[in-house]
């Protein structure tokens, strides 16, 4: 149970290093922790799933040259998850 425990929070943690970053991308907010960030910006980046928040930062990183798995790394997904993600159409494409 206690590796369960140790993956979960890997999890948590990760997730709210993106939401800073999405946060940060978006000029919604200069906050350099999850904490500082406010509750506004918290609330609307957390409603989302994993996929969905880290996607503007998957096209940006890409469109700035980095490769599939690099991606990959960066954002703890596989290879093939980034591609389709990156691949689906967005509203206002």
């Amino acid at each position: 149970m206690k590796k369960h425990d140790e993956i979960e929070e890997n999890k948590r943690l990760r997730y709210q290093i993106m939401v800073v970053r999405v946060a940060r991308h978006l000029s919604l907010s200069k906050a350099e922790t999850f904490e500082e960030l406010p509750h506004t910006v918290k609330e609307h980046l957390t409603a989302l799933r994993y996929c969905e928040l880290i996607d503007p930062l998957l096209r940006a990183d890409r469109l700035n040259g980095l490769s599939l798995r690099a991606l990959a790394v960066r954002y703890g997904l596989s290879k093939t998850t980034i591609s389709y993600h990156l691949s689906k159409k967005r509203p206002n494409d």
